[in-house]
């Protein structure tokens, strides 16, 4: 934030992943989503930032997107087919030599475990009682080339069109290189299953099974 200023964009998901728009949150918003685990939605954000019409302008400050639109641990990473997904490999192959994508994957080596709650407070507090919290930081540059090259072969079983065998390559480019795990799960799945945990854990007579 105190080297580029950039600019954030978060997702607001729909269920069938064509309807989903980016909208632009503040820092302190970062902040705030990154504590805990919150799912933004349309009746409270309606505000859809174009960022097509945004790179066309000159001299803009660089954009972070979250694509997994939640929180997952190291080792792998949640589905990012998007509608959104096609926009931004149209613009890339349109704007090919003006445009750098990068992923940037922040490790914690500490290992704080995530929090189901929308407040995040206990992972603040496992932050904060740390006398200092190393990370690693991978950085890597991802080339326009793969956008464009329609001759790549690829399953065309395993994928409905070469727009998702782009979506899993660039899924394996937003985890650790040695946990490279993608899964087939989004976010509205991570939401389903917290909303069921808050439900069965509060239920004294459901039979969820917990660990001390």
């Amino acid at each position: 934030m105190n080297n580029y200023c950039p600019k954030f964009l978060y997702i607001v998901k729909s269920n069938d992943n064509k309807n989903d728009y980016f909208i632009e949150i503040s820092y302190l918003e970062v902040f705030s989503i990154g504590s805990g685990n919150k799912f933004l939605t349309k009746e409270k954000y309606k505000n859809k930032f174009n960022i097509e019409n945004y790179l066309q302008k000159p001299s803009q400050k660089p954009l972070v997107i979250f694509p997994e639109n939640t929180k997952t641990n190291k080792q792998g990473v949640l589905n990012i087919r998007s509608n959104l997904m096609d926009e931004i490999y149209k613009i890339i192959q349109k704007n090919e030599d003006k445009i750098l994508l990068r992923s940037e994957i922040i490790v914690n080596l500490n290992n704080d475990i995530n929090t189901i709650y929308s407040n995040g407070i206990k992972s603040i507090f496992n932050l904060c009682k740390n006398l200092f919290i190393e990370i690693y930081i991978y950085s890597q540059d991802i080339s326009n080339n793969i956008f464009n090259d329609n001759d790549i072969q690829y399953d065309k079983k395993k994928f409905k069109n070469f727009n998702e065998f782009l979506d899993y390559n660039l899924q394996e480019l937003l985890m650790e290189p040695n946990h490279r795990n993608v899964v087939s799960l989004n976010c509205l799945d991570h939401k389903n299953f917290i909303e069921y945990y808050q439900k069965t854990n509060a239920d004294k007579k459901a039979n969820y099974v917990k660990r001390d």
